[in-house]
């Protein structure tokens, strides 16, 4: 029965592995519907299908008036998703999680923080943290090490990009850079 477990458990994660593969594979098969795109509006959804989580986890999350930018609204969602998942997944037990959202634009590009005061990473794993399977702690946390990867792939695609600031034990402040709304141009 315990080699049964194992097994289980192997196969388990083997098919999680994959699914991440082909998601990651299809990615940039994906058409993409960039518009303008009203940022708080989207923070507001993710919010909402989070509640959940973050009441589970005591946490609280600030978002600030955020600039519009040109974007594929599904794509872009789940790159924030993912990034309000991490925050919760390597927040600090000994603090209630808080999460500050803010955005400015610069030279063009519409530039989102989101900032936490997790556990934060080190500074030879801040580069890792992009590439694929990589994960901080693998022992104490589910995933397949593929979301950060996934986030920068999609930002690219649509002429952004992602970076992160962190220092151990004080947090975390993910970048992330997309096309901002012109002057002048339609307001989402």
């Amino acid at each position: 029965p315990q080699a049964l477990h194992f097994i289980n458990a192997g196969v388990s994660r083997m098919e999680s592995l994959l699914a991440g593969l082909l998601r990651y594979s299809r990615l940039g098969r994906v058409a993409l519907t960039p518009r303008p795109l009203n940022m708080n509006g989207l923070l507001v959804g993710i919010l909402a299908a989070m509640k959940f989580q973050l009441d589970e986890a005591g946490g609280a999350v600030h978002v600030e008036a955020l600039p519009a930018c040109i974007a594929d609204s599904v794509q872009t969602s789940q790159v924030f998703t993912n990034l309000l998942e991490n925050a919760l997944k390597y927040r600090d037990p000994g603090r209630p999680l808080r999460v500050a959202i803010r955005g400015r634009m610069s030279d063009g590009d519409a530039v989102y923080e989101v900032a936490d005061n997790g556990i934060g990473i080190a500074p030879e794993h801040q580069k890792k943290v992009f590439e694929l399977f990589h994960r901080l702690n693998p022992d104490a946390s589910k995933g397949e090490g593929l979301g950060l990867t996934i986030a920068q792939r999609v930002l690219e695609r649509q002429k952004g990009g992602i970076w992160v600031e962190s220092r151990t034990g004080a947090g975390s402040t993910f970048f992330v850079s997309l096309p901002a709304v012109e002057a002048g141009s339609e307001r989402p």
